[in-house]
């Protein structure tokens, strides 16, 4: 358990040590502002009802994670896994003394720890900026439902990290990699679209299964079915992912 948590902080240090971190972090907390302003002055001079407290972190939301959580978590994968294999700098995580698995778990967390906290910045930023310009509209549980909606996002993201870290592992061209997932979330975004009674095999349709927190009255059953799909189909990805990793020759 020890080498995990100290792998973790490796990972993670190596991740928020490059500039692209922080510029990825940066413009999206730009747009969140851009975007509230746009919003602001819609109402102001058009007469466009703007959102309440609560509507506009989730509108965030509901944009983040349908464009750049998913660009985030790939960029993030290439870094952990593709680069390293190409550069052949894995082979010094492996001197270390650690397992395989062990190694593997490491990085799948330290990029579920890194979108964690993206996620919490963008939940913050967004909060504040509806704070001051709709304050009026405030509440303690408008609050935290909006918390509420940001932190069960978290196991959806999970899941499709495990889908881009999958295809990290069978691809070696970090190049590829991109263009590869980029494809496959926009296939299974558009089946979920057209196929909306057979979206819960699509994965990607879950993340916006935090509709379903919100709701009045909470539907416990779809809620527990997603779940469970989510976690089946993690399993699932998770094994066939460090299948392909343990065979890898480094």
């Amino acid at each position: 358990m020890k080498e995990i948590k100290i792998t973790i902080i490796n990972e993670i240090d190596k991740i928020i040590s490059k500039k692209k971190f922080y510029i990825l972090l940066i413009l999206s907390l730009l747009s969140i502002g851009i975007i509230q302003i746009l919003l602001y002055f819609s109402k102001t001079f058009f007469g466009i009802n703007s959102m309440d407290f609560e509507g506009f972190p989730k509108f965030i939301l509901l944009i983040f994670s349908n464009t750049i959580l998913p660009l985030i978590i790939i960029l993030l994968t290439i870094d952990i896994f593709s680069n390293e294999f190409n550069n052949n700098t894995i082979k010094l995580s492996i001197m270390k003394p650690i397992t395989r698995f062990e190694l593997f778990l490491s990085k799948c967390l330290s990029i579920i720890v890194i979108m964690s906290v993206f996620i919490f910045f963008i939940m913050f930023f967004s909060i504040l900026l509806s704070l001051i310009f709709n304050f009026s509209s405030f509440s303690i549980n408008s609050f935290f439902r909006i918390v509420l909606a940001y932190g069960v996002i978290i196991l959806p993201i999970c899941v499709v990290s495990l889908i881009i870290i999958f295809i990290s592992n069978i691809i070696e061209s970090a190049s590829l990699i991109f263009f590869t997932s980029v494809l496959i979330i926009l296939i299974l975004k558009g089946l979920g679209m057209f196929l909306p009674q057979y979206s819960n095999l699509f994965i990607i349709s879950f993340l916006e299964w935090y509709n379903l927190w919100l709701i009045d009255y909470i539907p416990v059953f779809r809620i527990l079915r997603s779940f469970l799909i989510m976690i089946g189909m993690g399993i699932m990805l998770y094994s066939a992912a460090y299948y392909n990793f343990d065979k890898k020759s480094f």
